[in-house]
């Protein structure tokens, strides 16, 4: 597989000659970046093209855990599009890839936005329906006992600037930002669990809160 961080320190132009040159997981890796980046300057529709390709490539390759985390991506971009059921369909397909592989995490993330996807769209039972199998499946997982004499360390809320690790440079935070800190942050030994961390710049401030949460969850 590609290595993700020549991938994040790659110019656009090099990830787009680099598609032509490599298949299946390698392949899926460049599409995800891609992706990212097209979210980032709040190209969706292109990211969502992008995240199918992904998926298909992980798909074929017989990775479902990759697939899931592409479909995963594109149900967010679908959202942020407006597309709320074909949103809430990306989604499903993440639910069925991570639950082929056993990752019921992922599963619970997949549902908690197939939840919100339907809420959006005023299907309101079928949200209901999403955010019970999900709070099912959450409640399987080792999580984080709250309470008692519990004490927990998480990142902070609500920074308004990032330190861009590739560049250097101080700058309003994005979207693709975030998804790199819930990825990070995730696989974290000592987290118990994530925060808020920062604001995204490019989603409106009346519904930043709730994005960055769908995003987390």
């Amino acid at each position: 597989m590609e290595d993700h961080c020549d991938l994040a320190e790659a110019a656009d132009d090099v990830l787009w000659s680099r598609l032509g040159q490599v298949k299946g997981l390698d392949r899926a890796d460049v599409l995800i970046e891609l992706a990212n980046r097209a979210q980032a300057r709040g190209e969706h529709s292109r990211g969502v093209a992008l995240l199918e390709e992904a998926a298909g490539e992980a798909e074929d390759t017989g990775d479902a855990r990759l697939a899931a985390y592409a479909r995963y991506l594109e149900g967010g971009q679908r959202f942020t599009l407006g597309d709320y059921l074909d949103s809430a369909a990306a989604y499903l397909k993440a639910v069925d890839l991570s639950r082929s592989v056993g990752r019921q995490g992922d599963q619970a993330r997949a549902l908690w936005g197939r939840a919100d996807a339907f809420c959006a769209a005023g299907q309101f039972e079928e949200a209901a329906a999403a955010a019970l199998d999900c709070r099912a499946l959450a409640q399987v997982e080792d999580l984080a006992e709250l309470g008692g004499d519990a004490v927990h360390f998480v990142p902070g809320s609500s920074g308004l600037k990032v330190l861009d690790h590739r560049s250097g440079e101080t700058r309003l935070a994005t979207s693709a930002d975030y998804v790199e800190y819930v990825r990070l942050a995730d696989g974290l030994e000592h987290i118990a669990y994530l925060a808020t961390a920062f604001s995204t710049a490019d989603i409106e401030p009346q519904v930043s809160d709730a994005w960055r949460l769908h995003m987390t969850l």
